[in-house]
């Protein structure tokens, strides 16, 4: 949702100079608010120096205001600087360091008219310019390495952002562009890439939300989420608008004309995103390698599918005319009573949100035909659901820190988690219908505690065996609160996430006996070799498959194998971490002071003082 916010946010940025045409909410004449203070919203525009009665002093146009001021109040400019001290002045505004002993001599030295230009030039180009101005870059996102309160916890891999903002000041990288990358940098469809090792950039710049103090266990919840929000739309708000809105959390801010509803749509743009540690070296080769991964597997599919049917016939062949087969029926889940669904990944219908490429470009359909490795590359899903591609179990992180001790115990998540919607907690008895084993993290308030007091918020899952299984969550005490659920599969072992749901009791009804034929174990054949298997087929299908009765020629998936051999080499499986923004879903808030209606709410795209731009 931040990218229909973002494009409202750039409106507001673009726009916030322009008188409007009319208040939009009776409220109150912000019209007149603007004009009593009218220089704060005129907009840029290229103007002429001012004529000066020494024409001879300017050296460029700004000195020209300079100037004309000065002879204004009847002043003169100091006298020029001698060669040394100008060259000290010089290297300390740019690169902030003194000249070396050398460097004063040679320049001394210099006779050459274009020297002073040519040693300016020589300093921008100095990656000491970058280290410089990067220091009131980041006095403005307010940039800390750790958390403050008790115990200073770290914030793993923060110097990442302080050296994307060096190489990006060294780099000239125009303005409009840098804002870009800090409000979207993880949105954007082609990021800039480093240009030696491939690396994203341009998520990089999104760690600008998570710097600042951070209580380890806070007590209020709301309130530590209500004031951690305010800074980061303070924060924004100065540094890409030159505004501050923080008068606006409670009420329509006259002085300033920004509206309460515009404040807590900066509030949605900033709570729809969540916090991770993303991969940035390795990502965008690993999402061609994951595009080309999903390429081959819909080429070999239908190729092994004919093979798997062709060997699997005589097989049946051989049962005796009258021979039945006893099978068991795919279980069936089902929920009694009031329940708010949080996430259904078998419908499909749920955003698709995920760190990396582990659980795939989309849910699996129920009764999706799937490639794995191995010496049986042939699978059937019955259930479909988010499930782990164990493709990528080989992702690893170097020379980067996991999120340290407190609730997720260094877990390595990064490049292999799926997050479910956010969502305001009804009862807080929540459920999963999963199997496998991951650790889930119900991300209440946006925040990462590191104390013992929400322990309750990290939980080991385990469903071993075939059939996935309902798995409860006791969250009753933050019933309320706003939170999402983050799903990592544990060292290699495989993992599918059905449904997420939050109240209710959930059922489940276990698979029927049934007896089948040879000729409906022919029919779910001749589906496998068509592509399509229909729903009454899956259990005949998954028979055949589990059974461990039909065996695939060796030269039949030697070209499948060989496939994922070469992508296995071109996936780049270590990478370093950076914290980043990672995009979900919208939020609404209600006014402060308002009473509950539809009216009162705020979505993060209502930026309504500027809805007629």
């Amino acid at each position: 949702m931040r990218t229909i916010s973002l494009f409202c946010f750039f409106a507001l940025a673009s726009h916030v100079f322009a008188k409007p045409k009319a208040d939009l909410t009776g409220q109150a004449d912000f019209e007149e608010f603007r004009d009593r203070l009218p220089w704060i919203w005129q907009s840029p525009r290229q103007v002429e120096p001012p004529k000066v009665k020494d024409p001879a002093w300017p050296t460029d146009a700004v000195d020209c205001f300079v100037l004309r001021k000065l002879e204004a109040e009847k002043l003169k400019p100091a006298g020029p600087a001698n060669d040394r001290v100008w060259m000290r002045r010089v290297y300390f505004a740019i690169t902030g360091l003194p000249p070396k002993l050398e460097d004063i001599q040679t320049f001394l030295a210099d006779t050459s008219r274009n020297r002073k230009r040519t040693l300016v030039r020589a300093l921008l180009d100095s990656p000491h310019y970058g280290e410089r101005w990067a220091r009131h870059w980041m006095d403005l996102v307010r940039y800390a390495e750790s958390r403050g309160n008790e115990e200073d916890p770290v914030l793993p891999n923060a110097y990442r952002y302080r050296d994307y903002l060096v190489r990006a000041l060294n780099a000239d990288l125009p303005y409009d562009a840098l804002i870009n990358e800090h409000l979207a940098g993880d949105l954007v469809k082609k990021p800039r890439l480093h240009p030696e090792t491939g690396a994203n950039e341009s998520i990089l710049a999104t760690g600008w939300p998570f710097f600042g103090e951070m209580l380890h266990a806070p007590v209020d919840l709301r309130q530590d989420e209500c004031d951690h929000l305010d800074n980061k739309v303070d924060v924004m708000s100065k540094t890409f608008l030159g505004l501050t809105v923080a008068c606006a959390r409670c009420h329509d801010h006259k002085f300033d004309a920004i509206r309460q509803r515009d404040y807590y749509a900066m509030a949605g743009l900033i709570l729809s995103s969540s916090y991770r540690q993303a991969r940035f070296e390795s990502m965008e080769q690993n999402k061609s390698v994951a595009k080309k991964l999903k390429g081959s597997r819909r080429e070999h599919l239908p190729k092994i599918a004919k093979v798997f049917a062709a060997a699997a016939r005589p097989v049946i062949d051989e049962l005796e005319e009258l021979a039945i087969i006893e099978l068991t029926t795919t279980p069936t889940y089902s929920v009694e009573g009031e329940f708010q669904l949080v996430a259904d990944y078998v419908q499909g219908h749920t955003p698709w949100l995920v760190d990396g490429p582990t659980f795939g470009r989309s849910p699996v359909r129920p009764g999706q035909l799937m490639l794995v490795a191995g010496d049986q590359p042939f699978a059937l899903s019955s259930n479909g659901g988010a499930i782990r591609d164990a493709f990528w179990n080989g992702l690893k992180n170097v020379d980067s820190e996991n999120d340290p001790g407190g609730l997720l115990d260094g877990l390595s998540r990064a490049g292999k988690t799926i997050r479910t919607p956010t969502v305001t907690l009804i009862s807080g008895q929540v459920y999963y219908l999963i199997r496998g084993k991951a650790k889930v993290y119900a991300a209440v308030s946006q925040n990462l505690f590191a104390g013992p007091l929400h322990k309750a918020l990290v939980k080991t899952v385990e469903v071993k065996g075939d059939a996935p299984r309902w798995i409860g969550h006791n969250l009753k005490h933050y019933a309320g609160q706003r939170v999402h659920f983050e799903f990592s599969p544990v060292g290699d072992a495989p993992f599918e996430l059905l449904q997420v749901i939050d109240g209710g009791t959930p059922k489940q009804e276990p698979g029927e006996k049934k007896t089948v034929s040879r000729k409906e174990l022919h029919l779910a054949l001749d589906d496998l070799t068509d592509g399509r298997l229909e729903a009454r087929h899956v259990p005949h299908a998954a028979w055949l498959l589990e059974a461990g009765k039909v065996n695939l020629p060796g030269e039949s998936i030697k070209s499948w194998q060989s496939a994922l051999d070469d992508l296995a080499k071109e996936a780049r499986w270590e990478s370093r971490l950076a914290v980043s923004w990672w995009g979900g879903t919208g939020v609404i808030f209600s006014l402060i002071g308002a009473e509950s209606s539809n009216s009162d709410q705020v979505h993060e795209t209502d930026l309504i003082s500027f809805e007629h731009v």
